[in-house]
């Protein structure tokens, strides 16, 4: 057994496999929430997505915090690094 796992290929390992870049529509909705509170309802959703990436490339687990944190960072009132 233990050398048939030795055998074995290393897996690769990406950002894709570390980050679940596709958003969930619970993720686009507290991000859509959070604009709002910023008080940048107009906003496009375009840029929403490109901040919601954003948070989730730097490894911010969106759902773990709350919708006015966030609308803090889409203020300018707190940055990025803040939410980690």
């Amino acid at each position: 057994m233990a050398n048939q796992l030795a055998r074995r290929a290393p897996k690769k390992v990406t950002l894709a496999t570390q980050v679940k870049l596709t958003p969930t529509r619970g993720q686009l909705s507290k991000i859509a929430r959070a604009f709002r509170k910023a008080g940048k309802e107009d906003a496009a959703q375009s840029v929403k997505n490109k901040f919601l990436s954003e948070l989730l490339v730097a490894g911010v687990s969106v759902m773990a915090r709350t919708s006015i944190r966030i609308s803090k960072v889409v203020k300018g009132e707190l940055k990025v690094e803040d939410l980690k």
